[in-house]
C-alpha cells in the first residue's frame, strides 16, 4: 500500500502572530508558551500545505538539508507533487490532525520539539480505513521564532547530536483497526 513518504513530513515555517505561517515574517515573543505555540502553528501550516497538495508551499517549509538530499528544491517539488497525487487520489476521504507538541528540549543552542500528528483516510477502491500516527521534530535556531521540521524517520540523520536526548515515537499504521 502506498503511503506518504517521510519526505512529506519535513518542513520549515516562520509563524505570524495571527496564526498564519508565512516565510520571512516573524511575530513572536521568547516566552516558553509562545515558542510552543509557534511550533504548533508551523506544524499546522505544513500539514495544511500537504492536504492542499501545495508542493511548492510545502517545499518553502522544508528543512534545507532534506531538500539538498532529495536533489534540490525543484526535484523535491516534483517528487512531492507525484507523491501527493498518488497518495491522496487513492483515498475518498483524508483528515489530518496536528496534536499538541511535546516539551521543548535545548541541545547545543537549538530548540527541539516533537509534534505528533494523525492522518486518517478511507481508500476509495476497497473502503479500507487507514490511520497513521507519526511525529515530526521541529528545530529552531532562533529560540522558537521559526521552526524547521524533519520526519520521525529522517530526524536523527540530520541531527545526530540529539540521539539519546529526544524521544521520537515510531510511526504506527493501522488498516481497519489492525496494526501493521
Amino acid at each position: 500500500m502506498l503511503w506518504i513518504s517521510s519526505v512529506l513530513f519535513a518542513t520549515t515555517a516562520c509563524v505570524q502572530g495571527d496564526g498564519k505561517a508565512d516565510i520571512g515574517q516573524i511575530a513572536a515573543t521568547k516566552s516558553p508558551d509562545q515558542r510552543v505555540e509557534n511550533l504548533r502553528e508551523a506544524a499546522e501550516a505544513m500539514n495544511s500545505a500537504m492536504l492542499n497538495r501545495d508542493a511548492e508551499r510545502f517545499v518553502d517549509f522544508t528543512l534545507p538539508q532534506l531538500a539538498e538530499s532529495a536533489g534540490g528544491r525543484s526535484k523535491l517539488v516534483e517528487v512531492l507533487k507525484e507523491s501527493f497525487t498518488k497518495t491522496f487520489d487513492a483515498f475518498s476521504t483524508v483528515t489530518l490532525e496536528t496534536l499538541e507538541p511535546e516539551a521543548l528540549v535545548e541541545i547545543d543552542k537549538k530548540l527541539f520539539g516533537v509534534v505528533p500528528f494523525r492522518i486518517e483516510g478511507v481508500i476509495e477502491e476497497n473502503n479500507n480505513s487507514v490511520i497513521s500516527q507519526a511525529s515530526m521534530v521541529g528545530v529552531s535556531s532562533d529560540n522558537g521564532f521559526t521552526w524547521k521540521f524533519a520526519s520521525d524517520a529522517t530526524f536523527f540523520e540530520f541531527f545526530p547530536e540529539a540521539v539519546g536526548k529526544i524521544t521520537v515515537p515510531k510511526e504506527r499504521i493501522s488498516v481497519n483497526g489492525v496494526q501493521q
